[in-house]
């Protein structure tokens, strides 16, 4: 008749190999991890470049860009959480003046950084147009 202990003691001994429970938790906790900021790094780096073709597509150089943490109040409501917002000054060269603006980038519901995915409020769209 076999013990348990004796049947477990007689597995090690023909070489089998103990399984871990706590190394492969952990290990597949750190792949969950490095994939996920993994893909906020590829969803970063995609907003980047949708924000200078942007810039280059309407004759604009980027003179300062600054992605915020904090949705700006104008936008807050109308602001998913995977779409990126940038405070930007740009130099329009065609009107040969320095303009500030919020750059929302993304799909409203996924975030996704699509050509046309860019929403812009300019900071001077209050002002009066000169006569």
């Amino acid at each position: 008749m076999l013990v348990s202990g004796d049947h477990v003691g007689r597995a090690f001994d023909r070489g089998a190999t103990p399984v871990n429970h706590h190394s492969t938790s952990a290990l597949l906790m750190s792949l969950l991890i490095a994939v996920a900021v993994y893909l906020s790094y590829r969803h970063i780096m995609n907003a980047k470049a949708l924000l200078r073709d942007w810039a280059q597509a309407n004759n604009f150089r980027i003179l300062q860009a600054r992605m915020c943490t904090f949705t700006p109040w104008r936008m807050y409501f109308t602001t998913s959480k995977y779409q990126i917002v940038y405070k930007v000054s740009v130099y329009d060269e065609s009107a040969h003046r320095i303009r500030a603006a919020w750059v929302r980038l993304g799909t409203r519901v996924w975030g996704v950084m699509e050509g046309d995915a860019v929403d812009v409020k300019w900071e001077d769209a209050d002002e009066a147009a000169p006569l």
